[in-house]
């Protein structure tokens, strides 16, 4: 029996286990080899946003033939669009939808890249969520509209930062770790200002040849 003097039990915070939620919500109903993104993202649950984002931005981290960015970076630039206008969740076009991954490949993936996910989920806890406040919803969605679009043109050097910065957000955007969202903040803007730089290197090295 508890005394009287004891203060209230707090519940311990349990940190979030990335990989495990993204490995069942893999796992198709039909108990098929593939599965829908439609099926996907609604097996994702209500943050749909932040568990798009990091499902997008490990398959941006994967090693990938030259130009794919054009087709992986895609739900990138369409998710943060739809940020920037506002919304709170996610309407994927029926034509993206509708496609089917093999289920057993994406799952593959997500294990390999644990190695990551389990370093972050010993740091993560609620902090900083301010962060997360309507006033600086819009702003962040710029930025990160800026970051995917960055993604998806063809600038080599920059991919695999601009993704890890991505999943680095969703992951604290996940957990509420307004921290972690800052760190890969800050790393995405800085790997967009480089895209950016070596974009305009290109452009004028092009120009002078005429």
């Amino acid at each position: 029996m508890k005394s009287a003097t004891e203060g209230p039990v707090i519940p311990e915070y349990r940190q979030p286990r990335l990989s495990l939620h993204l490995l069942r919500a893999a796992r198709p109903r039909d108990g098929g080899k593939r599965i829908r993104i439609g099926e996907l993202i609604k097996n994702l649950g209500e943050d749909s946003f932040g568990w798009c984002l990091i499902v997008f931005g490990l398959i941006n981290m994967m090693p990938l033939p030259v130009g794919s960015n054009f087709i992986t970076a895609l739900p990138l630039v369409i998710l943060s669009w739809q940020m920037c206008r506002g919304w709170h969740y996610v309407h994927v076009p029926e034509f993206i939808a509708r496609r089917e991954v093999d289920s057993i490949a994406f799952r593959r993936r997500v294990a390999s890249a644990r190695w990551a996910t389990a370093r972050l989920e010993r740091v993560l806890k609620p902090r900083y969520q301010w962060i997360f406040a309507p006033f600086y919803y819009r702003g962040i969605a710029v930025i990160l509209f800026a970051m995917s679009f960055a993604l998806f043109l063809p600038i080599l050097g920059t991919g695999f930062i601009l993704a890890s910065a991505m999943f680095t957000f969703a992951v604290g955007l996940v957990a509420e770790d307004g921290l972690i969202a800052l760190a890969g903040l800050s790393l995405g803007v800085l790997a967009t200002g480089a895209a950016l730089a070596l974009l305009t290197l290109f452009a004028l090295g092009v120009s002078s040849l005429f």
